[in-house]
């Protein structure tokens, strides 16, 4: 069963594929960038009201369908400068194997990292945790290599990888 709601635009990568929208009570929505095409439209910018039909699936709500998309103001992407960033965990899904971080100082940029950036911690990191990621040179940041925070700031090794 859809249903048809008025949204905000939270947060949409083009390069990705994907974004979301969030509902007035809160929730977010997945929005597939092949929806939006499939309706005539491209990446809502942040912002924007966001009128989609919408249902539930195994991983959340997701849009079906987009009506329309109004206002907004497209917000220029500031690049992540170093490759090596101070970052909090935003989740790590361990049956899936990836997960994201945003790092400090640049809101709304998640960045990427696999179960294989992993292989200097003992454990997954937690959502909530900082951690040090140096970052793969490319368009989109993603991490190569994922390091607790007094692992990063009390070893050599993690000075080894900076230069």
């Amino acid at each position: 069963m859809s249903e048809i709601a008025k949204c905000a635009a939270k947060r949409f990568r083009s390069e990705r594929g994907y974004g979301f929208v969030t509902l007035p009570e809160g929730d977010d929505i997945f929005l597939h960038l092949s929806i939006l095409r499939e309706c005539g439209f491209e990446a809502p910018p942040q912002g924007a009201t966001v009128e989609v039909e919408y249902r539930p699936s195994p991983k959340g709500l997701e849009a079906i369908r987009v009506l329309s998309i109004e206002g907004g103001t497209p917000e220029p992407e500031v690049p992540i400068p170093d490759h090596i960033v101070a970052a909090r965990v935003k989740l790590f899904d361990f049956r899936r194997g990836f997960g994201f971080a945003i790092p400090f100082g640049y809101p709304g940029r998640d960045v990427f990292f696999s179960m294989d950036a992993l292989d200097a911690l003992p454990t997954a990191p937690a959502p909530g945790e900082a951690v040090v990621l140096v970052l793969e040179p490319g368009p989109r940041p993603r991490a190569a290599r994922v390091l607790r925070w007094d692992q990063a700031t009390h070893s050599g090794e993690a000075l080894d990888v900076a230069s």
